[in-house]
């Protein structure tokens, strides 16, 4: 796809989770390049559980000299950091060659914003048609190429892996709760609440609701950027709803094992409509998901009675 020679040489730029997954998988599927890796945060052990034990450089390590020397830099786009904003201005100062994956669908401008305005790659990739339309429309003058989204199709495979998830009768009806970091990336209520606090209460109050006292298990699976113990308050029987933290699997394991899976509007829930799951979402207002494609999701609040289902 980069229609350059073997062996050229890749500087791979990440630190967000959702674009580490994309690029990393991109990666993975690209082993006749000669990659480094300048890497921070949630970026570091998505690429080595992928990649393996590979080398890691600092973002104290991004310099023009470091630049100088790649054929090209490929970058995710992240909210936590600005490594790829400086990895991207410092290519274009050298003129070297730079591509941006986007690995969402909304606030893409602020995904290249500086101090000093916008700074843009030579070339945008995205992975679907929605993606291609809102960012044409954001970045007009940026060249833009749709691809196969690498992590979608790793998604797909693992899934297709794994055995059929049987349910035991006698078994609790498990549920998957997908959280977000909401309070890590400045977002409150008006009141001044959590919003990801006020989520989860309102999914365990529709979830007792319609359980109508069927055993339930929950595992609370934690957005990577979030601190141990955030949910510590909510572990522990409610009466017939058991909620636990997930095991510390992939994603696509945690689905797999669910049946339900419920969250507000995370990527994940779109890797759970990839492997074929009952997906939910459970939002303040009843609102649709805004940030993610929301075809295929339900509302919790319009599922009448858990038995109904079992």
């Amino acid at each position: 796809m980069l229609n350059l020679p073997n062996d050229s040489r890749v500087l791979v730029v990440s630190h967000d989770a959702g674009g580490a997954e994309i690029v990393s998988s991109w990666v993975s599927h690209n082993s006749e390049y000669d990659f480094n890796f300048v890497l921070d945060g949630p970026a570091v052990g998505i690429f080595r559980k992928k990649l393996g034990n590979i080398s890691v450089l600092q973002p104290d390590d991004l310099t023009s000299a470091l630049i100088d020397v790649a054929d090209v830099v490929f970058t995710s786009t992240s909210w936590g950091s600005d490594i790829e904003r400086r990895a991207i201005g410092l290519a274009r100062a050298g003129c070297v060659y730079s591509i941006s994956f986007l690995d969402h669908w909304c606030n893409y401008e602020v995904r290249y914003e500086t101090e000093d305005g916008l700074v843009l790659p030579n070339e945008i990739w995205v992975g679907d048609e929605v993606a291609l339309e809102i960012s044409k429309k954001c970045f007009p003058d940026v060249a833009m190429k749709l691809v196969d989204n690498p992590y979608f199709m790793d998604i797909k495979t693992e899934f297709s892996k794994l055995s059929k998830n049987v349910s035991n009768s006698n078994s609790p009806f498990r549920v998957l709760y997908i959280c977000e970091a909401t309070a890590e990336a400045g977002q409150f209520l008006p009141s001044g609440e959590w919003l990801e606090y006020k989520s989860m209460d309102l999914f365990l109050d529709q979830l007792k609701k319609i359980s109508k006292g069927t055993d339930v298990l929950v595992h609370i699976r934690a957005h990577p950027a979030e601190s141990d113990g955030k949910y510590e308050r909510y572990i522990g029987r409610r009466n017939n709803i058991i909620v636990e933290m997930a095991c510390d699997n992939s994603l696509v394991e945690n689905c797999h094992w669910a049946d339900w899976i419920i969250g507000m509007n995370s990527m994940a829930l779109v890797v759970a409509m990839l492997g074929g799951k009952k997906v939910y979402y459970c939002n303040i207002g009843q609102e649709k998901p805004k940030n993610i494609p929301s075809s295929g999701m339900e509302n919790l609040f319009d599922a009448i009675a858990l038995r109904q289902y079992l």
